[in-house]
Protein backbone atom coordinates (compact mmCIF):
# COMPACT_ATOMS: atom_id res chain seq x y z
CA UNK A 1 0.00 0.00 0.00
CA UNK A 2 1.31 3.41 -0.93
CA UNK A 3 2.52 5.77 1.74
CA UNK A 4 0.08 8.43 0.53
CA UNK A 5 -2.84 6.02 0.92
CA UNK A 6 -1.81 5.10 4.45
CA UNK A 7 -1.40 8.75 5.24
CA UNK A 8 -4.88 9.47 3.90
CA UNK A 9 -6.44 6.67 5.91
CA UNK A 10 -4.67 7.88 9.03
CA UNK A 11 -6.01 11.39 8.48
CA UNK A 12 -9.52 10.04 7.85
CA UNK A 13 -9.35 7.85 10.93
CA UNK A 14 -8.08 10.71 13.04
CA UNK A 15 -10.81 12.98 11.71
CA UNK A 16 -13.48 10.38 12.49
CA UNK A 17 -12.19 9.93 16.03
CA UNK A 18 -12.05 13.68 16.51
CA UNK A 19 -15.61 13.99 15.22
CA UNK A 20 -16.83 11.26 17.55
CA UNK A 21 -15.03 12.89 20.45
CA UNK A 22 -16.65 16.21 19.58
CA UNK A 23 -20.08 14.51 19.44
CA UNK A 24 -19.54 12.93 22.85
CA UNK A 25 -18.33 16.19 24.41
CA UNK A 26 -21.15 18.13 22.77
CA UNK A 27 -23.71 15.60 23.96
CA UNK A 28 -22.38 15.80 27.52
CA UNK A 29 -22.58 19.59 27.47
CA UNK A 30 -26.06 19.57 25.93
CA UNK A 31 -27.33 16.99 28.42
CA UNK A 32 -25.91 19.05 31.25
CA UNK A 33 -27.54 22.22 29.91
CA UNK A 34 -30.90 20.43 29.73
CA UNK A 35 -30.64 19.50 33.40
CA UNK A 36 -31.32 15.81 32.92
CA UNK A 37 -31.91 14.44 36.40
CA UNK A 38 -33.61 11.18 35.49
CA UNK A 39 -31.39 9.34 32.98
CA UNK A 40 -33.78 6.35 32.96
CA UNK A 41 -36.65 8.56 31.67
CA UNK A 42 -39.17 6.96 34.01
CA UNK A 43 -42.91 7.45 34.11
CA UNK A 44 -44.16 9.21 37.23
CA UNK A 45 -45.74 6.03 38.57
CA UNK A 46 -42.30 4.43 38.63
CA UNK A 47 -41.21 6.92 41.29
CA UNK A 48 -41.78 6.44 45.02
CA UNK A 49 -44.34 9.24 45.04
CA UNK A 50 -47.31 7.69 46.88
CA UNK A 51 -48.37 7.31 50.49
CA UNK A 52 -50.63 4.78 52.15
CA UNK A 53 -54.25 5.95 52.33
CA UNK A 54 -56.37 2.94 53.38
CA UNK A 55 -59.72 4.70 52.85
CA UNK A 56 -58.87 5.47 49.20
CA UNK A 57 -56.06 3.09 48.37
CA UNK A 58 -53.19 5.52 48.07
CA UNK A 59 -52.51 9.23 47.62
CA UNK A 60 -49.62 11.39 46.51
CA UNK A 61 -46.81 11.57 49.04
CA UNK A 62 -46.48 14.89 50.81
CA UNK A 63 -43.48 17.12 50.06
CA UNK A 64 -42.26 14.76 47.34
CA UNK A 65 -39.54 15.88 44.94
CA UNK A 66 -38.17 13.98 41.97
CA UNK A 67 -37.92 13.89 38.18
CA UNK A 68 -39.49 11.91 35.37
CA UNK A 69 -38.98 11.73 31.59
CA UNK A 70 -35.45 13.05 31.93
CA UNK A 71 -36.02 16.53 33.31
CA UNK A 72 -39.70 16.92 34.26
CA UNK A 73 -39.99 18.02 37.92
CA UNK A 74 -42.40 15.95 40.01
CA UNK A 75 -43.17 17.87 43.19
CA UNK A 76 -45.96 17.88 45.75
CA UNK A 77 -46.86 20.16 48.64
CA UNK A 78 -48.03 19.53 52.20
CA UNK A 79 -51.29 17.97 50.98
CA UNK A 80 -49.79 15.92 48.18
CA UNK A 81 -51.14 18.35 45.57
CA UNK A 82 -48.89 18.98 42.61
CA UNK A 83 -46.39 21.81 43.07
CA UNK A 84 -44.75 23.34 46.11
CA UNK A 85 -47.19 26.18 46.77
CA UNK A 86 -48.98 25.69 50.13
CA UNK A 87 -52.74 25.09 50.11
CA UNK A 88 -54.23 26.60 53.29
CA UNK A 89 -57.83 25.89 54.21
CA UNK A 90 -58.71 29.55 54.61
CA UNK A 91 -59.60 31.14 51.29
CA UNK A 92 -58.44 34.73 50.69
CA UNK A 93 -61.19 37.31 50.23
CA UNK A 94 -62.13 37.87 46.61
CA UNK A 95 -60.24 34.84 45.33
CA UNK A 96 -62.03 32.13 43.38
CA UNK A 97 -60.82 28.67 44.37
CA UNK A 98 -60.72 25.82 41.84
CA UNK A 99 -59.54 22.31 42.69
CA UNK A 100 -58.86 19.66 40.09
CA UNK A 101 -59.02 15.97 40.90
CA UNK A 102 -58.66 12.98 38.66
CA UNK A 103 -55.97 10.75 37.27
CA UNK A 104 -52.71 11.19 35.35
CA UNK A 105 -54.40 13.24 32.62
CA UNK A 106 -55.32 16.04 35.00
CA UNK A 107 -52.10 15.60 36.98
CA UNK A 108 -50.25 16.35 33.74
CA UNK A 109 -48.10 13.34 32.97
CA UNK A 110 -45.11 14.17 30.79
CA UNK A 111 -45.27 17.95 31.27
CA UNK A 112 -44.06 20.45 33.85
CA UNK A 113 -46.65 21.79 36.26
CA UNK A 114 -47.07 25.07 34.38
CA UNK A 115 -47.90 23.15 31.17
CA UNK A 116 -50.52 20.91 32.78
CA UNK A 117 -54.20 21.61 32.11
CA UNK A 118 -54.61 23.25 35.50
CA UNK A 119 -51.37 25.20 35.31
CA UNK A 120 -52.33 26.68 31.95
CA UNK A 121 -55.89 27.34 33.13
CA UNK A 122 -54.71 29.29 36.17
CA UNK A 123 -52.54 31.53 34.01
CA UNK A 124 -55.57 32.36 31.84
CA UNK A 125 -57.92 32.95 34.77
CA UNK A 126 -55.48 35.15 36.67
CA UNK A 127 -55.53 37.57 33.76
CA UNK A 128 -59.18 38.30 34.62
CA UNK A 129 -59.33 38.11 38.41
CA UNK A 130 -57.47 36.43 41.28
CA UNK A 131 -57.82 32.65 41.28
CA UNK A 132 -56.38 29.68 43.12
CA UNK A 133 -56.13 26.56 41.02
CA UNK A 134 -54.90 23.49 42.88
CA UNK A 135 -53.95 20.20 41.26
CA UNK A 136 -55.16 17.26 43.33
CA UNK A 137 -54.76 14.70 40.53
CA UNK A 138 -53.44 11.26 41.50
CA UNK A 139 -52.07 8.94 38.84
CA UNK A 140 -54.18 5.82 38.38
CA UNK A 141 -57.27 6.96 40.30
CA UNK A 142 -60.66 5.43 39.54
CA UNK A 143 -64.04 7.16 39.82
CA UNK A 144 -64.60 5.44 43.17
CA UNK A 145 -61.32 6.81 44.49
CA UNK A 146 -62.11 10.26 43.11
CA UNK A 147 -65.47 10.18 44.93
CA UNK A 148 -63.77 9.48 48.25
CA UNK A 149 -60.98 11.97 47.59
CA UNK A 150 -63.60 14.64 46.86
CA UNK A 151 -65.45 14.03 50.12
CA UNK A 152 -62.44 13.69 52.41
CA UNK A 153 -59.78 15.95 50.89
CA UNK A 154 -61.37 18.47 48.53
CA UNK A 155 -64.73 19.65 49.89
CA UNK A 156 -63.20 20.62 53.28
CA UNK A 157 -61.20 23.24 51.35
CA UNK A 158 -64.48 24.95 50.32
CA UNK A 159 -63.69 25.31 46.61
CA UNK A 160 -65.94 27.27 44.28
CA UNK A 161 -65.40 24.83 41.42
CA UNK A 162 -64.16 21.24 41.26
CA UNK A 163 -62.88 19.95 37.92
CA UNK A 164 -62.77 16.18 37.31
CA UNK A 165 -61.55 14.37 34.20
CA UNK A 166 -63.08 11.14 32.96
CA UNK A 167 -60.98 8.39 31.41
CA UNK A 168 -62.20 5.01 30.15
CA UNK A 169 -59.84 3.19 32.52
CA UNK A 170 -61.44 4.90 35.56
CA UNK A 171 -63.62 1.84 36.16
CA UNK A 172 -61.41 -0.01 38.66
CA UNK A 173 -58.73 1.11 41.10
CA UNK A 174 -55.25 0.20 39.90
CA UNK A 175 -53.13 -2.13 41.99
CA UNK A 176 -51.14 -0.05 44.46
CA UNK A 177 -47.95 -0.68 46.46
CA UNK A 178 -49.97 -0.85 49.69
CA UNK A 179 -52.39 -3.58 48.50
CA UNK A 180 -55.42 -1.43 49.33
CA UNK A 181 -57.09 -1.36 45.90
CA UNK A 182 -58.90 -4.67 46.08
CA UNK A 183 -60.10 -4.39 49.71
CA UNK A 184 -61.68 -0.96 49.15
CA UNK A 185 -63.41 -2.15 45.97
CA UNK A 186 -64.76 -5.20 47.82
CA UNK A 187 -65.85 -3.05 50.76
CA UNK A 188 -67.71 -0.78 48.36
CA UNK A 189 -69.44 -3.66 46.53
CA UNK A 190 -70.44 -5.33 49.79
CA UNK A 191 -71.81 -2.00 50.96
CA UNK A 192 -74.01 -1.79 47.87
CA UNK A 193 -75.49 -5.18 48.61
CA UNK A 194 -76.15 -4.31 52.25
CA UNK A 195 -77.30 -0.74 51.69
CA UNK A 196 -80.50 -1.27 49.78
CA UNK A 197 -79.05 -0.59 46.33
CA UNK A 198 -81.86 -1.00 43.82
CA UNK A 199 -80.73 -3.58 41.31
CA UNK A 200 -82.25 -6.37 39.28
CA UNK A 201 -81.54 -9.99 40.09
CA UNK A 202 -79.20 -10.13 37.09
CA UNK A 203 -77.31 -7.04 38.28
CA UNK A 204 -76.91 -8.51 41.75
CA UNK A 205 -75.53 -11.65 40.17
CA UNK A 206 -73.06 -9.53 38.18
CA UNK A 207 -72.01 -7.63 41.31
CA UNK A 208 -71.32 -10.90 43.10
CA UNK A 209 -69.33 -12.14 40.08
CA UNK A 210 -67.37 -8.88 39.96
CA UNK A 211 -66.57 -9.18 43.67
CA UNK A 212 -65.32 -12.71 43.07
CA UNK A 213 -63.05 -11.54 40.28
CA UNK A 214 -61.64 -8.72 42.38
CA UNK A 215 -61.04 -11.07 45.30
CA UNK A 216 -59.46 -13.94 43.38
CA UNK A 217 -58.22 -13.05 39.90
CA UNK A 218 -54.49 -12.68 39.39
CA UNK A 219 -55.12 -9.76 37.02
CA UNK A 220 -58.49 -8.08 37.51
CA UNK A 221 -58.31 -5.85 34.44
CA UNK A 222 -57.23 -8.64 32.12
CA UNK A 223 -59.93 -10.95 33.45
CA UNK A 224 -62.68 -8.39 32.91
CA UNK A 225 -61.45 -7.49 29.44
CA UNK A 226 -61.51 -11.17 28.54
CA UNK A 227 -65.17 -11.34 29.57
CA UNK A 228 -66.32 -8.25 27.64
CA UNK A 229 -67.46 -10.14 24.55
CA UNK A 230 -68.83 -13.21 26.34
CA UNK A 231 -70.57 -11.35 29.17
CA UNK A 232 -71.51 -7.83 28.02
CA UNK A 233 -74.03 -7.60 30.84
CA UNK A 234 -71.24 -7.96 33.40
CA UNK A 235 -69.31 -5.16 31.67
CA UNK A 236 -72.38 -2.92 31.74
CA UNK A 237 -73.08 -3.58 35.42
CA UNK A 238 -69.42 -3.02 36.30
CA UNK A 239 -69.48 0.41 34.66
CA UNK A 240 -72.78 1.21 36.38
CA UNK A 241 -71.63 0.43 39.91
CA UNK A 242 -67.98 1.50 39.58
CA UNK A 243 -68.43 4.69 37.52
CA UNK A 244 -72.02 5.87 37.27
CA UNK A 245 -72.98 5.49 40.93
CA UNK A 246 -69.80 7.14 42.30
CA UNK A 247 -70.16 9.93 39.72
CA UNK A 248 -73.76 10.52 40.79
CA UNK A 249 -72.65 10.58 44.44
CA UNK A 250 -69.98 13.15 43.60
CA UNK A 251 -72.55 15.37 41.91
CA UNK A 252 -74.92 15.08 44.87
CA UNK A 253 -72.37 15.89 47.59
CA UNK A 254 -70.91 18.76 45.57
CA UNK A 255 -74.36 20.28 45.05
CA UNK A 256 -75.14 19.90 48.76
CA UNK A 257 -71.89 21.73 49.57
CA UNK A 258 -72.70 24.55 47.14
CA UNK A 259 -69.78 23.58 44.88
CA UNK A 260 -69.89 23.50 41.08
CA UNK A 261 -68.80 20.07 39.85
CA UNK A 262 -67.55 20.24 36.26
CA UNK A 263 -66.53 17.06 34.45
CA UNK A 264 -63.97 17.27 31.66
CA UNK A 265 -64.51 14.65 28.97
CA UNK A 266 -61.03 14.34 27.48
CA UNK A 267 -60.96 11.58 24.84
CA UNK A 268 -58.05 9.19 24.26
CA UNK A 269 -56.14 9.19 21.00
CA UNK A 270 -57.74 5.89 19.98
CA UNK A 271 -61.08 4.25 20.83
CA UNK A 272 -63.05 7.43 20.19
CA UNK A 273 -66.35 5.70 19.36
CA UNK A 274 -66.36 3.80 22.64
CA UNK A 275 -65.47 6.93 24.58
CA UNK A 276 -68.27 8.87 22.85
CA UNK A 277 -70.74 6.20 23.98
CA UNK A 278 -69.48 6.52 27.55
CA UNK A 279 -70.00 10.29 27.42
CA UNK A 280 -73.51 9.84 26.02
CA UNK A 281 -74.31 7.52 28.96
CA UNK A 282 -72.77 9.75 31.64
CA UNK A 283 -73.95 13.25 30.76
CA UNK A 284 -77.63 12.57 31.59
CA UNK A 285 -76.53 11.42 35.06
CA UNK A 286 -74.67 14.68 35.61
CA UNK A 287 -77.46 16.81 34.17
CA UNK A 288 -80.08 15.19 36.40
CA UNK A 289 -78.04 16.20 39.46
CA UNK A 290 -77.15 19.73 38.46
CA UNK A 291 -73.53 19.00 37.60
CA UNK A 292 -71.78 20.37 34.52
CA UNK A 293 -69.35 19.17 31.89
CA UNK A 294 -67.08 20.31 29.09
CA UNK A 295 -66.87 17.90 26.16
CA UNK A 296 -63.40 18.06 24.58
CA UNK A 297 -63.97 15.37 21.94
CA UNK A 298 -64.32 17.81 19.06
CA UNK A 299 -61.49 20.07 20.19
CA UNK A 300 -58.95 17.23 20.26
CA UNK A 301 -59.33 15.89 16.73
CA UNK A 302 -56.27 13.78 15.91
CA UNK A 303 -54.81 14.15 12.42
CA UNK A 304 -53.72 11.29 10.19
CA UNK A 305 -50.06 12.31 10.48
CA UNK A 306 -50.15 11.96 14.25
CA UNK A 307 -51.71 8.50 14.08
CA UNK A 308 -49.18 7.34 11.49
CA UNK A 309 -46.27 8.80 13.47
CA UNK A 310 -47.53 7.16 16.65
CA UNK A 311 -47.63 3.74 15.02
CA UNK A 312 -44.19 4.20 13.49
CA UNK A 313 -42.65 5.50 16.70
CA UNK A 314 -44.33 2.84 18.82
CA UNK A 315 -42.85 0.04 16.71
CA UNK A 316 -39.36 1.48 16.65
CA UNK A 317 -39.09 3.06 20.09
CA UNK A 318 -37.96 0.08 22.14
CA UNK A 319 -35.55 -1.42 19.60
CA UNK A 320 -34.11 2.00 18.81
CA UNK A 321 -33.60 2.82 22.46
CA UNK A 322 -31.91 -0.50 23.17
CA UNK A 323 -29.63 -0.11 20.15
CA UNK A 324 -28.69 3.45 21.05
CA UNK A 325 -27.93 2.53 24.65
CA UNK A 326 -25.66 -0.25 23.48
CA UNK A 327 -23.71 1.89 21.00
CA UNK A 328 -23.76 5.58 21.90
CA UNK A 329 -22.72 7.44 25.04
CA UNK A 330 -25.61 7.77 27.52
CA UNK A 331 -25.57 11.57 27.28
CA UNK A 332 -26.25 11.39 23.54
CA UNK A 333 -29.12 8.95 24.09
CA UNK A 334 -30.60 11.29 26.70
CA UNK A 335 -30.27 14.26 24.36
CA UNK A 336 -32.06 12.41 21.56
CA UNK A 337 -34.87 11.39 23.90
CA UNK A 338 -35.39 14.95 25.14
CA UNK A 339 -35.44 16.29 21.60
CA UNK A 340 -37.92 13.63 20.55
CA UNK A 341 -40.26 14.36 23.46
CA UNK A 342 -40.04 18.11 22.83
CA UNK A 343 -41.02 17.58 19.18
CA UNK A 344 -44.01 15.46 20.22
CA UNK A 345 -45.24 18.15 22.64
CA UNK A 346 -44.89 20.88 20.00
CA UNK A 347 -46.36 19.03 17.02
CA UNK A 348 -49.03 16.66 18.31
CA UNK A 349 -52.03 16.59 20.62
CA UNK A 350 -51.18 13.39 22.48
CA UNK A 351 -48.05 12.35 24.32
CA UNK A 352 -49.08 8.70 24.06
CA UNK A 353 -52.36 6.87 23.47
CA UNK A 354 -54.00 8.60 26.46
CA UNK A 355 -52.22 11.71 27.74
CA UNK A 356 -52.40 15.11 26.01
CA UNK A 357 -49.19 16.92 25.12
CA UNK A 358 -48.43 20.48 26.12
CA UNK A 359 -50.19 21.55 22.93
CA UNK A 360 -53.17 19.35 23.77
CA UNK A 361 -53.30 20.75 27.30
CA UNK A 362 -53.32 24.28 25.90
CA UNK A 363 -56.40 23.46 23.82
CA UNK A 364 -58.16 21.88 26.80
CA UNK A 365 -57.28 24.76 29.13
CA UNK A 366 -58.56 27.27 26.58
CA UNK A 367 -61.88 25.43 26.21
CA UNK A 368 -62.32 25.14 29.99
CA UNK A 369 -61.38 28.79 30.46
CA UNK A 370 -64.00 29.90 27.95
CA UNK A 371 -66.63 27.72 29.58
CA UNK A 372 -65.90 28.98 33.10
CA UNK A 373 -65.77 32.59 31.92
CA UNK A 374 -69.14 32.22 30.21
CA UNK A 375 -70.78 30.54 33.21
CA UNK A 376 -69.20 32.50 36.06
CA UNK A 377 -72.07 33.64 38.31
CA UNK A 378 -70.14 36.82 39.12
CA UNK A 379 -70.30 37.90 35.48
CA UNK A 380 -74.09 37.72 35.35
CA UNK A 381 -75.93 40.96 35.74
Amino acid sequence: MKTSTLHGLAIAGGTTLALLAAIVIGAKLAARSLGIEDPAFRHENELAMWRDEPRIGYANAKHFSGFSYGNIPVETNERGFRGTRPTPVEKPTGVRRIVGLGDSILWGTGVVEADSILGLLEAKLDADAPHEVWNGGVIGYSTLQEMRFLEWHVLPLKPDVVLVNYCMNDTLPNEDPFDNARPIALEYLNGLSAGGFEASARERQHIAELAGIIANADHVWNTLRGLEQRKPGLTRTTRKVMVELPMARMADVARSAGVRLVYLFIPPKFGREKYAQHVADLTPILEARGAEWVDLQGALAVGENEVAEDEKWGEQRRSRAEWLQGVWPPELVQLLWVRRLAAVHDEYLFFDYLHPTKRGNEIIADEVYRYLAATDPRSRG
